[in-house]
């Protein structure tokens, strides 16, 4: 999660830096980051179902302010 945390940040500074392609290119970078982290939260019977909830709103949040549904 903290990864994905890292580059939301990483996403804000290059848009803020460089073209549009490049946005693109790690927005989509961050989208797939937050789907496998979302999906390894989901399957793993290590963690407990509160921290699971509390981690995949999180993570969807995130995805949802890189890929915001129109």
């Amino acid at each position: 999660m903290n990864a994905a945390l890292g580059l939301l940040g990483a996403t804000e500074y290059l848009q803020a830096k460089f073209s549009r392609t490049a946005q693109l290119n790690v927005d989509d970078m961050v989208r797939n980051l937050t789907r496998s982290a979302m999906s390894k939260i989901h399957s793993s019977p290590w963690i407990d179902n509160k921290i699971k909830i509390l981690a995949l709103d999180k993570l969807e949040d995130m995805h949802l302010d890189v890929w915001p549904i129109d």
